[in-house]
This record gives C-alpha cells, structure tokens and sequence, in this order.
C-alpha cells in the first residue's frame, strides 16, 4: 500500500470524533510508530495489540480514560467472521444508549412542562402553539438544565450516518486483503456487556495488517 493511502486511512479513521461516554469509539495507528518504541523486537500479533492499545490511549483517548489497562490484559482470538457481528453489536449499543438517552429526556421535558407556570397541556400544547409561545417554552425548559437542540420536538435527532462510514471505513477500506482481525468478546458476550453498561468488559476488535493496526470498542 502506498505511504500516502496509509496516512489517508490513518486519517479517515482518527478524524472521527464521538461523544465520550456510552458510544462508539475506533482508532488506529501506524505499525511504524509501534515499531518505533520497540525497536530492537519483532512483534506478534498480541504484543501489536498490546502496542496499539497503549499507542491509542496515549494520543487518541480522554485523559480519563481507563479501559486500555483491562484492554491490554483481555484475551484476544483470531477472527473466522465473527468481528463483523461484534461490530454491528457495538454501533447497536450506541443506538441503545441513545435510545435511553432519549427517553429520560422526554421525561424530563414533560416533568418540566408539567409545572410551569402559565401553561397546561404538555409537550401536545407546545406543538399547538405560536412561534412566540414555543420560544418561551423553550426558554424555560433551557433555564432547567435541559438544551433542546431540535424546535420540533426538543430533543437532538438520531443519526448515525457516520457510524455506517466508520463501520466501511474500518471493515473493507483501511486495511489491506492481508488484514487479521481479533475480538475479545463474542456476540453474545459483548451484547450482554453493553446491555447491563458492564464496564469490566468492554466489548472491542482490533485490525491489523503490514502497516497499521485500529481498534474499534464500545466506550463506556
């Protein structure tokens, strides 16, 4: 692969940029760089992994971030086809997470609409209302620690154009036909784990091939 279509692969996956709890989180690095802090050892696999892990949380992740230590002592197995699966599973659990999310924020509106002053009828009144009504109603719901996003309904809308980019980009474009892919959950297991916000399993899956290595994970 050409230096230059690495540094674009590099680039297309670190440009992303998600919220940073309950969300999709993919990375990758160069195995130059890895190479670099380990110059005098040939790397298997599992040590690359290793490698990339601590490369990622280095440059790439929150200061507060602290799954690359339970990351890094996981088990990993080859991939026979399950990580297509396990990576579906885990832009599923950014949709459940925003699903609830949303919920709670529906709640919450009507909670708040429900006591104001000087208006009866809910979320149902204020799509009924004058434009100068909804303004003052959005104003109030904002001075509550609530920041509506959409005028049509209050609530940010979902969408996850980008996660489907994210989800080509790291499955069939970055890396070469001699990519390997590793996960350290299963399906089943990391369903559960993303279901029950198990943070002592955070579901992931890494790619490796002659010049990078990314992991994509469920960030808790």
């Amino acid at each position: 692969m050409p230096y230059n279509d690495i540094l674009m692969s590099l680039s297309n996956i670190n440009v992303y940029d998600y919220e940073q709890y309950n969300a999709v989180w993919c990375k990758a690095v160069s195995l130059e760089a890895i190479q670099e802090n380990n110059p005098k050892k040939k790397l298997n696999d599992q040590k690359i992994i290793y490698e990339c892990i601590e490369e990622i949380h280095m440059y790439y992740t929150p200061e507060s971030w602290t799954g690359a230590y339970q990351l890094q002592e996981g088990v990993w197995q080859v991939s026979r086809g399950e990580h297509v699966e396990i990576v579906e599973e885990i832009i599923k659990g950014a949709m459940f997470y925003r699903q609830e999310e949303k919920k709670a924020q529906i709640e919450h509106r009507d909670k708040i609409l429900t006591y104001m002053e000087d208006f009866e009828g809910g979320f149902e009144a204020y799509q009924k209302a004058s434009q100068e009504e909804k303004k003052r109603v959005r104003t109030h719901i904002t001075n509550n620690w609530y920041s509506p996003a959409n005028e049509d309904d209050l609530l940010p809308p979902v969408d996850f154009n980008e996660h489907a980019e994210l989800k080509n980009e790291f499955l069939n474009v970055a890396f070469t036909k001699k990519a390997r892919f590793y996960f350290n959950k299963t399906k089943v297991e990391a369903q559960k784990s993303i279901q029950e916000e198990d943070r002592e399993n955070i579901p992931a899956v890494v790619g490796i091939d002659d010049h990078m290595a990314a992991m994509m994970w469920f960030n808790f």
